[in-house]
């Protein structure tokens, strides 16, 4: 599971000195693996970090080299996010971490979880993980319908659940049997799964509409799936269910949310190639009715599955960052 790290200044306080610390976390955590590190444009974090070595020699050197290490890594490797006006150390982490455009499970590593209390709600509902020493080389906990998940685990099951279907579903059901395979595959693999849910509002307003899968976690609403079924390019009828998952059936302003297209036509590498340029090149009110709405950017992902496709495209709306994550499952017969 990889994740973007945003480091509190007071935990790199109490342990960059620390030599196994050092050696395990620092280096071996944040630096050899394909986790990122993720700092504000603004400089705040980086002036802080300096700030809370600069009176312990150890400390100053252990910062210095593990700096020049990171900047030595690939593109990619350190993540610049915005930081915005601050009154703390602890809000700034916060902002910084939330602010981030990645596909990576975001958290922030801290010494002490009461420093974020201000900012629990906001955590647990955007998807950040807390975390410390005791818990950074943790997995999930799976307990069938009530297990903690991040958004990485979530989705190789989810990419292998709609591999799945690809497979065994055949282009003459209908878009509720495909679901009905996607909600019945996750449940068995311990989800908590809540399909045709009358939440939300319709496109017109006046009435509530169908949320196509719903995924809770411990009693509280994880993400939203919509799914439409189709064989050619529908730009309308894309915008339908963008606009429906993002906006008119997303009550809650779910941070990370799904839109998957089972395919039933000719050509899925073609069409798939014209979907990506579509979505990519969204305007901001096909995402949704506010004027404040931004269509950042979209990157691929490998699945390294037959007949899956996936692409994160990270939205802004009223100031607030989210991913939508597109699938295309290949119906093949």
């Amino acid at each position: 599971m990889a994740n973007a790290h945003c480091i509190c200044p007071k935990f790199l306080e109490a342990h960059i000195k620390d030599p196994l610390t050092y050696t395990n976390v620092f280096v071996g955590q944040f630096l050899e693996s394909p986790d990122q590190i993720v700092f504000d444009h603004q400089e705040v974090l980086a002036s802080e970090y300096l700030n809370s070595v600069k009176d312990d020699q150890d400390a100053f050197q252990n910062y210095n080299v593990w700096k020049k290490l990171l900047d030595a890594q690939p593109q990619g490797k350190t993540l610049i996010s915005n930081a915005h006006c601050t009154s703390s150390s602890f809000e700034t982490v916060f902002n910084t971490i939330n602010s981030a455009i990645t596909r990576h499970d975001k958290a922030i590593v801290t010494c002490d979880n009461n420093h974020y209390g201000p900012f629990i709600g906001k955590i647990q509902s955007n998807g950040i993980n807390l975390l410390n020493l005791n818990n950074l080389n943790c997995r999930p906990i799976q307990v069938p319908n009530q297990r903690i998940i991040g958004h990485t685990n979530f989705e190789n099951d989810l990419d292998w659940v709609l591999e799945r279907t690809g497979r065994t579903c055949r282009k003459k059901y209908s878009e509720d049997d495909d679901n009905d395979h996607v909600r019945d595959l996750l449940d068995a693999k311990g989800y908590s799964v809540r399909d045709q849910t009358r939440e939300g509002r319709s496109a017109s307003g006046k009435s509530s509409g169908e949320l196509d899968i719903l995924i809770e976690n411990c009693g509280h609403l994880y993400t939203v799936i919509e799914a439409m079924k189709l064989s050619t390019m529908k730009e309308s009828y894309i915008d339908e269910h963008y606009l429906k998952l993002t906006t008119n059936y997303n009550p809650m302003s779910v941070k990370r949310t799904y839109l998957v297209t089972y395919y039933t036509g000719k050509n899925f590498a073609d069409w798939w190639r014209k979907y990506v340029d579509y979505i990519s090149t969204l305007a901001p009110s096909k995402i949704s009715s506010r004027t404040d709405t931004k269509n950042l950017s979209t990157e691929e992902a490998d699945t390294k599955l037959h007949g899956l496709k996936k692409l994160y495209n990270h939205i802004s709306i009223a100031g607030e960052l989210s991913t939508c994550v597109h699938y295309a499952v290949r119906i093949e017969t």
